[in-house]
């Protein structure tokens, strides 16, 4: 390739490299005004920062901050009121158990008292009763990506979980609806 211009107003590779060899005139001068200049973003970013915060705490609610003895008295009342659904009673059990859509009501929720009924198991021992025990639904679980049961987690007589466990396909009957 040439070193001299081709006559169009391009300039040649020497010209080109003469441009980077040569040091700017910013370079030369001192850099007076830089501090300044960071000094004003420094300013305007602590103003976004302090504008976002407002904006946060508007959205918020802007509420008053509650005292931290009535947070305390709060937590203490509604613990004597009534004991956690995740605390058991003696002879008492968490039992899972997998039902198939359409074997318990759309309706059911936590806190519903349902009837359990089994069904005989696959070898055909047993038969079809409904369980005498009236138990508290404590959680319903929705079938994942590879499953089609709802897993309905109940609060019962730990005698239940031994009826279910050797009973077939179980299904659901709401007795009394959020424990009412």
């Amino acid at each position: 390739m040439s070193e001299t211009s081709n006559g169009y107003g391009i300039p040649s590779v020497a010209d080109r490299l003469s441009a980077l060899r040569t040091p700017s005139q910013q370079q030369q001068v001192p850099a007076v005004g830089v501090p300044r200049r960071v000094r004003k973003e420094a300013l305007i970013g602590v103003l976004v920062a302090a504008a976002g915060i407002a904006l946060a705490l508007f959205l918020r609610g802007g509420t008053a901050p509650e005292s931290l003895a009535t947070k305390v008295n709060a937590a203490v009342e509604s613990a004597a009121s009534t004991p956690p659904p995740s605390q058991l009673m003696s002879g008492e059990a968490f039992v899972p158990i997998a039902v198939e859509s359409g074997n318990f009501p759309p309706a059911l929720n936590d806190g519903d008292q349902v009837r359990v009924i089994v069904t005989p198991d696959s070898n055909g021992t047993g038969t079809v009763r409904g369980l005498e025990e009236t138990i508290v639904v404590h959680d319903i679980e929705t079938p994942g990506d590879i499953g089609t049961k709802f897993v309905v987690t109940v609060r019962a007589p730990e005698g239940v979980a031994a009826a279910i466990a050797a009973s077939g396909p179980v299904f659901l009957a709401i007795v009394n609806k959020d424990g009412q």
